[in-house]
């Protein structure tokens, strides 16, 4: 019997040589969870967003919230370990030269000290979310996002860096995903919601959260069209 033809979620390239995990695996702690999902990709497209995963990685992990008690903060040793290989030296420079110190207050405006931070590069995490989404649409929908549609990734903490109209209709969207059941994949590292519009079923939302300290605003809509209604 003829097996049926499968295609790369990402690439469309017919019979992919592997899958990929979605989201990356590298952001669970081992054990990892036994839920994860993968999806049919190409080598090319698996091997290509390992850097762009790291990335993502190193940066949440380092974040000064993410105490001993959040998720995520077992695998800071590991980071550290990595960073430390000369194989990582640019990474490492990368992340020293964005330091800096900025004051820290409490909801009352109280201070209550300084902590380092650095810049971060949201256009590398909106590929992780571009891909990610891809990876759950296929999950959800047993087929790739079509051509036709593009995702647009949003980090929740840059929406104050948008135009103030397209600001109020983004968190009005992020309430209206917040009240639906959420799926989660691990102790509190990786939880999504997503629905999607009745007027076209691949225009979608979805809100992506990891560590619970960062989340993503993801939609996918027609490569010219608007961002889907809540």
């Amino acid at each position: 019997m003829t097996r049926p033809t499968t295609y790369c979620t990402y690439c469309g390239k017919p019979n992919p040589e592997t899958v990929d995990h979605i989201p990356p695996a590298g952001l669970f702690p081992k054990p990892r969870p036994s839920n994860l999902i993968t999806v049919p990709s190409c080598t090319d497209c698996n091997a290509g967003a390992s850097i762009d995963d790291e990335y993502l990685k190193i940066w949440l992990l380092l974040r000064h919230d993410i105490s001993e008690r959040r998720p995520g903060s077992t695998l800071r040793d590991s980071v550290f370990r990595a960073l430390a290989k000369p194989r990582k030296r640019r990474m490492l420079n990368m992340l020293l030269g964005s330091m800096r110190r900025v004051a820290v207050h409490t909801p009352g405006g109280l201070f209550v000290g300084q902590v380092a931070t650095y810049h971060v590069d949201l256009a590398r995490f909106g590929k992780v979310a571009d891909r990610t989404v891809k990876g759950l649409f296929f999950h959800h929908y047993e087929r790739r996002l079509p051509e036709t549609h593009d995702v647009r990734s949003y980090a929740e903490s840059g929406l104050r860096e948008i135009n103030p109209t397209t600001q109020v209709s983004l968190s009005h969207l992020i309430t209206s995903l917040r009240s639906r059941p959420s799926r989660k994949i691990g102790d509190r590292v990786f939880e999504y919601w997503f629905q999607a519009t009745p007027e076209d079923p691949n225009s979608t939302a979805w809100l992506l959260r990891f560590y619970d300290s960062e989340s993503f605003l993801c939609l996918t809509a027609p490569a010219d069209g608007q961002v889907p209604a809540a």
